[in-house]
């Protein structure tokens, strides 16, 4: 792949709005195959927001936290899983539910997906209750992303399968092609603005904590866009829950059978701030029936101020 690391500010620049561009086309297409599948299959928009959308746009943490197993550095493997998670729903929702708030459509799927989620958060807190992850803990992990998927699937709504009868290559190639896309215009968009964060001088914590650790959800924020320009609020919603638990159970899971974890209390704590960000996230729901701007301001509230304390604990060594 391109290294963009000793390019100049002006190639920069240019591969900076090349990936902006590839990745709003490459969102699209993703998005309309991801219906095209819905509509082809009977199964709701929902659940291939959680089953299609979630593992796709989870692969670059997949990859990212694979390869910091396989060489021995637990912190990032645990801090992609961890903190790419607390982006999704602080930072890509927020971000999201200003744009265009978010109606609540189906409670029932969305129940269990939430359900889901405050569970396999529960789930996490036991796990790293001994500050390791081990490859036990990952086949426990690995099992219930089967059931989980095996739960969404078994009474998922089954809507008329002849809805859409366009070709079938358009759908790979608009589903895998769009993928591809979104990762590649990720990828680049993110190399780019980090090498131009360097050339002006911006520190690499400052760079850590917003280019890089948003950069593994910049998929999902893409996407996300792309749906609910589209009006497919429930693909976002699909999306981001699926992401979430795709990142704990798939991904972690794989990433401790690869290479036992050991978990500091840094992630042990950014661990209990995501699940007081899914409890916040059901309050929401039960109460106002949608995700508005109120919730989106609210929700990227509690994003800058988990990244203030977690700065400053960091420079004070208070959790040491």
């Amino acid at each position: 792949m391109l290294d963009v690391s000793n390019l100049n500010v002006t190639t920069s620049v240019l591969i900076l709005i090349l990936s902006l561009i590839l990745l709003a086309y490459s969102s699209d297409l993703f998005t309309d195959g991801s219906v095209m599948v819905a509509k082809k299959t009977g199964i709701s928009n929902f659940v291939i927001g959680v089953i299609i959308i979630g593992f796709g746009t989870s692969i670059p943490e997949l990859s990212t936290s694979l390869y910091a197993s396989l060489i021995g550095s637990s912190g990032i493997s645990l801090g992609n899983v961890v903190g790419s998670n607390i982006a999704n729903l602080a930072l890509v929702l927020g971000a999201i539910c200003i744009i265009r708030p978010i109606l609540i459509k189906d409670e029932r799927e969305l129940k269990k997906s939430l359900l889901s989620l405050i569970f396999v958060f529960v789930a996490l807190f036991f796990i790293f209750h001994n500050l390791v992850v081990d490859r036990l803990d990952g086949i426990i992990l690995l099992s219930l992303f089967i059931f989980y998927i095996w739960y969404i699937l078994k009474d998922s709504p089954n809507n008329s399968s002849d809805s859409y009868r366009g070709r079938t290559g358009k759908i790979v190639f608009n589903v895998f092609g769009g993928l591809v896309g979104v990762l590649l215009g990720s990828t680049f968009l993110v190399k780019s603005a980090i090498n131009l964060a360097y050339f002006f001088g911006v520190s690499e914590s400052i760079i850590g904590l917003t280019l890089v650790a948003g950069g593994t959800s910049l998929p999902e924020l893409a996407v996300g866009l792309a749906a609910i320009r589209k009006g497919q609020s429930t693909l976002v919603l699909g999306n981001i829950m699926g992401s979430n638990i795709m990142n704990i159970l798939l991904v972690l899971g794989l990433a401790s059978v690869v290479m036992p974890l050991a978990v500091d209390v840094d992630i042990f704590i950014s661990a209990g701030f995501l699940l007081f960000l899914s409890l916040v996230l059901v309050i929401f729901i039960k109460i106002k029936k949608e995700l508005g701007r109120g919730a989106g301001f609210f929700l990227l509230s509690l994003y800058v101020l988990f990244l203030l304390i977690f700065t400053i604990t960091s420079k004070l060594n208070i959790f040491v």
